[in-house]
Parts: C-alpha cells; sequence; structure tokens
C-alpha cells in the first residue's frame, strides 16, 4: 500500500495526466477495494468491473477532480456507491434473483492469531467471536472492519458510509458494547479493540 504521502503526490500527478501514477494507484487499490466489494456480493465478476469503471471513470474526469482528497476514504467511498447502484440495477433486471441484494448485507469473519494465546483457545475464541460477529447488524460490521481492519480515522468512515462522524462513534460504540457483554471472558483477559488489532481478515 501507498504511504500517505505517496498517496498525495501520485495522485496530484494522476491529476496531471501521469499515467504511471494512474497505475501506481490502481494497482495499490486494486486488491483492498476487491476484498471490500466481497463483503457485499460474491460477484466476482461484478466486482472487478465496478472498480476498472470506478478508474475509467477518474481517468476521465481527473481534470476537474480535487487536489485536496484523502484518497482511501475517496476510492472506498466513490466504490461503494458505485457497486451498491450497480447492485440494485442488478436486483431490478433479474426478478428471479434467490437473495434479493440489500446494502445491509455486509459480511465479516475473522481468526485470532495464534500468537496472542494458545492454539486451542485461540480456535474456540474465534468460532464464538465469528457467530456473535455475525449476528451483529451489517452497519456494525461495516464499521468494525473500516475502523480496524483498515485503520480508517472515523471521518473518513463517515464519509465512506455516507453517514455522521458520531453516528460511526456511536455504531462502534454499540459493537464493542455488544462483543464485550457476548465475551466477558475475553475481555477480562484483554481488551476487545487489542484482539481487534490482531485478528486477520477471512477473503
Amino acid at each position: 500500500m501507498l504511504t500517505i504521502n505517496d498517496q498525495e503526490l501520485e495522485w496530484l500527478q494522476l491529476l496531471n495526466g501521469d499515467t504511471a501514477s494512474f497505475d501506481k494507484i490502481m494497482q495499490a487499490f486494486i486488491n483492498p477495494l476487491s476484498v471490500y466489494g466481497w463483503r457485499f456480493t460474491r460477484d466476482k465478476h461484478l466486482i472487478k468491473d465496478v472498480i476498472q469503471e470506478l478508474f475509467l471513470v477518474i481517468w476521465q474526469k481527473r481534470e476537474k477532480l480535487s487536489k485536496n482528497i484523502c484518497l482511501q476514504p475517496y476510492l472506498y467511498a466513490s466504490f461503494r456507491r458505485l457497486l451498491i447502484r450497480k447492485l440494485r440495477e442488478q436486483e431490478k433486471k433479474n426478478l428471479i434473483l434467490q437473495d434479493d441484494f440489500k446494502e445491509e448485507n455486509f459480511q465479516l469473519s475473522i481468526t485470532i492469531s495464534r500468537e496472542l494465546m494458545e492454539k486451542e483457545q485461540a480456535l474456540a475464541w474465534e468460532s464464538q467471536l465469528n457467530k456473535f460477529i455475525q449476528e451483529l447488524p451489517a452497519r456494525q460490521r461495516e464499521v468494525i472492519y473500516l475502523r480496524f481492519f483498515q485503520g480508517l480515522r472515523r471521518e473518513e468512515v463517515a464519509q465512506i458510509m455516507e453517514i455522521s462522524s458520531q453516528t460511526v462513534s456511536n455504531i462502534q460504540q454499540m459493537a464493542i458494547r455488544t462483543l464485550r457483554d457476548a465475551f466477558p471472558s475475553i475481555y477480562s483477559t484483554m481488551n476487545i479493540l487489542l484482539i481487534f488489532k490482531d485478528i486477520e481478515m477471512l477473503n
């Protein structure tokens, strides 16, 4: 992943028509955007098409785009809007979909680092934690993903999800409180936030 400074530099060069910078940004974000898209749909071809369309639009409209953006949340927000729009269009066209698309279908699974504890204990906690994470409202799962797996700031998550920063904080606190109450034994051993910092995401 490009550093923040590299992202700013490459973005400015992209806006000036530098194809090498365009390629660097695209290659840096293809996989992260694909993983994020996988949370909404298992249609790999659609995810790939949306990513390609997103970068095509960026290139075509580069002269009109702002120089002063935070690249990662900007790309995530743009990708999220475009993917959701495509999914809704797809839903309307296909009247026999078994599972109608809902923005709330966001998925998240994790594994706990084996270095944190004994393997058997890690496996047991991992199974329980995943079970309760799947029972969280989808917006709580998405906030957890963006805040703890992608390391984004509250304001950046708000930009991506098109909600207020305070709403992000509220959703995050509700998710943490739910998991804390569900796992008092884990919480008494280590703060749930520290667990999130050391867990790995399942694609």
